[in-house]
């Protein structure tokens, strides 16, 4: 969890890091935030319901909506 959460900012989850240290250079990607949204949902069925564990989930959360390009889902679908 310490490396989960040093890897988070109020953005989402960095996309790589050196070690153990955020590559802020290399910014963020969708799939890496949704693979950690999903690990939250998992954590809290295991028991772990702390404030931490949902917040990481919210934010991860609030980083998929911002991304999710409506117009492009819907003209798919028709």
């Amino acid at each position: 969890m310490d490396h989960l959460v040093r890897m988070t900012d109020s953005t989402g989850l960095f996309q790589h890091a050196t070690f153990t240290v955020p590559n802020f250079a290399e910014g963020y990607c969708t799939d890496d935030n949704a693979r950690a949204f999903i690990l939250t949902l998992l954590l809290e069925e295991l028991g772990e319901d702390s404030r931490k564990v949902k917040s990481l989930a919210t934010t991860y959360l609030a980083f998929l909506n911002y991304a999710f390009d409506r117009k492009k889902a819907d003209s798919a679908i028709s």
